[in-house]
């Protein structure tokens, strides 16, 4: 049998055996999570790109050296204040205070290196049709390709069927203003310790889930021991006592194609099989994205993975008292009579610091310090980057036995014209620990007058920066704080690395150490009404399975109802009338009925006695009514709003630290 967190396994034990798990970026104490702190041309270098690979047919563009030379100019005139807020903003209050905007951010060799880098990417993009994107210690990745056509209608289908089948019982999320329309979403009928019928053995499939697993298995009581934490474990409130979304699990088939093996938690397996064979489609298309954006660490905060896994720039350990960082490099020469009154003053002790102190009352010094420009980080030689992972690092390979585990949400954004915008979300990381999700997939499969919108990302850094640059010094880090666009006395350890648009058609998959996003949604026109149809494929980490549909029956009333009398009985009034007054009286206690006509017959006492104790005995592990199930939603995403607030506040609370000197 296997053990999971939760079941045979501490809920809260992460990492796990030893082993090498995918990074989370939930909180700023998760291992290999962090980020470099990239210079500020870094940033602005991988946004341009970002934007230049928007284009139609950029892959040939970047050969065109007319194409190239616009550009080019377009990146130089580009006001370098934009190029600094874009590096800047979203750190928090206190992350740039009195640190200067450096000039000249993009010059014409560093934009050089983005027509190269282009031109290297353009070939595994013809290849692939993918595009790896804000790439320096972790990847985001996009495509507009990886969907074909017949797909895209098929998934449009599945929107449009779902969204019939709800009718006029729309299952708006809760606090959404009804702008939210969740088809598919595993806030219903999540994993509920101390509620939900759990089986040890993966066992429950698709096809068979409802007949012959719902209703059976045990509860999974809440754990009781008392949380203890040491220095070196993560706080506590990372997991949910509570709740837990249910993936599906998915196998890999020979053919190369995938299977889901458990259901859908919110998606009939019977009643949607065609949206079942859909999604697999779907899954297939994002395997390489998320091939390309999972890395795994190694010792020394080294990574493994596909294309670039760290910055282009090396690491600029340098403090201001390196003369070649400033331009001028250094204050104005003394006149002869200073020189020569230094010299009488000279005792022969060549004490640099002394010198400095000295300095500091000259009015030239004083001037060339507030006046001087910090000489950004030269960019390095260009080297050919290797896109494509390697064949034993694929997930396919990797996990080919196991399989994989998914999330899968889908959903209608409406707006009217008396709803016009939908409001930007908080920054957040996506699930709690509970989940283990390591990488997100996203799709638009289509927008009705929606505009595109902008999905912010970041990254957290380490904490202490004379672990990371032990020249640099509390005295002498200006040159540092302005070319890399942060304040080190009391900047936030986030590491800004932009945005990218998500519209219809396109995929975007990133890793779960980004913190992310997305910008308020808008209709284009605001005379009528819109909506965007997105679906969400979330990777739970294949080194650390999680309790699954695949151990839950299903816990949805109405499926478990139909497969037991044969039929959907809120739906079926005929049917209902056929059943003894007593026992339709207790279906509608629990909730499975709303109002029914009253039947003849009547249950013997005896039995009727052995149903009521079944529907009533929580330890039974009956299904939910649809009621329990939206007071189960509606908690599990308050918890989870709290959640996101609190590792908010932790992020932009938690400041660099240096040593004085």
């Amino acid at each position: 049998m296997t053990p999971y967190p939760g079941l045979g396994l501490p809920l809260r034990q992460y990492p796990r055996d030893g082993k090498r798990f995918y990074p989370l970026g939930l909180h700023a104490e998760c291992v290999d999570s962090n980020s470099a702190l990239l210079p500020v041309r870094e940033v602005a270098m991988m946004n341009i790109m970002e934007r230049l690979t928007d284009k139609e047919n950029w892959h040939k563009m970047i050969f065109d050296d007319e194409i190239v030379k616009q550009w080019r100019e377009e990146a130089l005139k580009h006001p370098n204040k934009l190029y600094w807020k874009q590096a800047t903003d979203n750190k928090g209050a206190n992350a740039i205070n009195d640190v200067r905007r450096p000039p000249a951010i993009m010059d014409t060799a560093t934009f050089g290196y983005c027509v190269k880098e282009l031109r290297n990417k353009s070939n595994y993009y013809i290849e692939t049709g993918i595009i790896p994107t804000l790439d320096a210690s972790a990847t985001i990745v996009k495509s507009d390709l990886l969907v074909q056509a017949g797909l895209r209608v098929e998934l449009q289908e599945a929107f449009n069927k779902l969204k019939a089948d709800q009718g006029s019982k729309l299952n708006w999320r809760p606090n959404s203003n009804e702008q939210v329309l969740d088809l598919v979403h595993p806030s219903m009928y999540p994993l509920v310790y101390g509620r939900t019928g759990v089986l040890q053995d993966e066992v429950v499939g698709t096809t068979d889930a409802i007949d012959k697993w719902a209703g059976k298995g045990e509860q999974i009581a809440k754990e009781t021991t008392p949380i203890r934490r040491d220095a070196d474990s993560l706080p506590a409130s990372l997991w949910s006592d509570t709740y837990q979304w249910l993936p599906a699990n998915v196998r890999f088939m020979e053919d190369g194609t995938v299977k889901f093996t458990s259901y859908i938690n919110n998606l009939h397996p019977q009643k949607y099989a065609q949206i079942y064979r859909t999604i697999e489609k779907l899954i297939e298309a994002a395997l390489p994205t998320w091939d390309q954006c999972l890395s795994l660490p190694l010792e020394r905060g080294t990574k493994i993975g596909a294309g670039r896994t760290e910055p282009r720039f090396p690491k600029q350990d340098l403090n201001d008292y390196v003369s070649e960082i400033w331009d001028p490099p250094s204050p104005p020469p003394l006149d002869d009579d200073d020189d020569e009154d230094d010299d009488e003053d000279d005792d022969g002790d060549d004490d640099n610091d002394d010198d400095e102190d000295e300095d500091e009352d000259d009015p030239a010094f004083l001037e060339w310090k507030r006046t001087r420009k910090p000489v950004h980080p030269s960019v390095p030689e260009f080297e050919d980057i290797e896109y494509t992972p390697r064949d034993t690092a694929r997930l396919a390979h990797k996990f080919n036995k196991t399989g994989l585990q998914v999330i899968v949400k889908m959903t209608s954004i409406e707006l009217t014209p008396e709803k016009p915008e939908l409001s930007a979300e908080e920054w957040h990381v996506k699930g709690q620990m509970n989940e283990q999700i390591c990488a997100t997939t996203l799709y638009c499969v289509d927008s009705d007058n929606i505009a595109p919108s902008n999905i912010h990302f970041r990254m957290q850094t380490a904490q202490y920066i004379q672990g990371q640059y032990p020249t640099i010094r509390h005295d002498a880090k200006t040159w540092f704080e302005r070319t890399h666009g942060t304040s080190l006395v009391d900047g936030t350890c986030l590491q800004i690395y932009g945005t990218v648009q998500m519209h219809e058609g396109r995929l975007l998959t990133f890793p779960n150490v980004f913190q992310q996003r997305e910008s308020s949604i808008k209709l284009k026109d605001t005379s009528k009404p819109g909506s965007r149809h997105l679906i969400s494929l979330q990777l739970v980490d294949p080194n650390a399975r999680i309790i699954s549909t695949a151990n839950v029956p299903p816990q949805q009333h109405d499926w478990w109802a139909s497969a037991v009398f044969g039929q959907s009985l809120q739906s079926d009034s005929a049917a209902l009338a056929k059943f003894p007054p007593d026992l339709v009286a207790i279906l509608q206690q629990k909730g499975f009925v709303r109002d029914s006509p009253i039947s003849g017959g009547k249950l013997p006492v005896e039995l009727l006695r052995m149903v009521r104790a079944h529907l009533y005995n929580n330890e039974s592990g009956m299904p939910m009514s649809e009621e329990e199930a939206q007071k189960h939603r509606a908690e599990l995403l308050t918890e989870r709003i709290e959640h996101h607030i609190r590792a908010d506040l932790a992020w932009s609370n938690r400041l660099y630290y240096m040593f004085l000197g």
